[in-house]
């Protein structure tokens, strides 16, 4: 596939055709800027794009483009204003809302360290390892947040940041039908998506220190840690531990773990009824107003324990 390269004449805008060049050492022009979705048609959808030899200042888009590209650009540190409609960006650094909020509707990007910066996502594949939501602040004050509705993240280390100025704490959100099948840090405000990582022991995929109000987890094992508040979701997967307070959502995975902190709502269905403090001793609570436990009927017959957890209505495997 061939090339074209970037070097920076002075705008550092994507859209410039003065920044494009046919050549590594950016001696002849290209005559068009690559991908624009304005261009009646598009140029160079195919190329592949690139620096020139000694290039400085990577470009930043301030038009729609993307539509119907098949190549890949491969510069570290662009910055997004505009709109992505497609395309494939394999360098790290990537900022979608670099000066001013940027949207992206779909394409693909690889690298590690993007930042979304008081901006919009809507779809694409994630790949890259720490990518930040984050609420774009200007001179020290919120200016806008972060929302992501749509795409799915497959790199670890990604984290949902809140802001706090001397006003108010302003919260990046993710919203919508997304996938994250990664590790996973929330500051900030889950309420919607579908979580599938798994962890091991200590290192939960999903830690929750903000607010999650809605989702789908679905972790196999040492799935999701609680350290703030939980106000709804379904959460099947394996090893939750609670640290934190949980006012809704329903509970079904396997080796539910209290720790500490209030549950004042919630469904729990077997087996995640099994809630452990951290001694590792079996323990069943009932708290101030009360979760709703749903518990499967015992099996007829058995020992004196499920006879007495009969009695008790509780589950017959719990150890008493």
């Amino acid at each position: 596939m061939a090339n074209l390269y970037w070097q920076d004449s002075g705008s550092q805008a994507w859209e410039d055709p003065l920044n494009w060049w046919v050549d590594d050492a950016a001696i002849i022009p290209a005559g068009f800027a690559p991908w624009i979705d304005s261009d009646v048609p598009p140029t160079y959808l195919g190329y592949d794009l690139t620096l020139a030899l000694g290039a400085v200042n990577a470009p930043v888009i301030g038009v729609a483009i993307g539509t119907d590209a098949t190549g890949t650009c491969d510069i570290v540190g662009l910055g997004n204003n505009g709109n992505i409609n497609g395309g494939t960006f394999s360098g790290n650094g990537f900022t979608n809302g670099l000066q001013f909020s940027g949207t992206i509707e779909d394409g693909i990007f690889s690298g590690d360290g993007f930042i979304n910066n008081g901006s919009i996502i809507n779809g694409g594949t994630f790949s890259g390892d720490g990518f930040s939501n984050n609420v774009a602040v200007i001179g020290g004050y919120a200016s806008f947040v972060s929302i992501i509705n749509g795409g799915t993240f497959t790199g670890n280390g990604f984290t949902n940041n809140p802001f706090t100025d001397e006003f108010a704490t302003y919260y990046s959100t993710i919203n919508g039908d997304c996938t994250f099948t990664g590790e996973v840090f929330n500051y900030s405000v889950i309420n919607n998506g579908t979580f599938s990582g798994s962890g091991i022991i200590g290192f939960p995929a999903i830690l929750n220190f903000g607010s999650v109000n809605g989702g789908i987890f679905i972790g196999a094992e040492y799935h999701f840690y609680n350290g703030g508040l939980v106000n709804g979701g379904t959460f099947s997967g394996g090893n939750f531990r609670n640290n934190g307070n949980i006012v809704g959502g329903t509970f079904s995975g396997s080796g539910f773990e209290y720790l500490s902190g209030a549950i004042s709502g919630g469904t729990f269905i077997a087996p995640a009824v099994y809630i452990t403090n951290n001694a590792g001793n079996t323990i069943v609570s009932v708290f101030g107003g009360g979760p709703e436990y749903v518990y499967p009927t015992p099996p007829s017959g058995g020992g004196s324990d499920q006879m007495i957890a009969r009695l008790l209505n509780l589950p017959w495997f719990i150890n008493i």
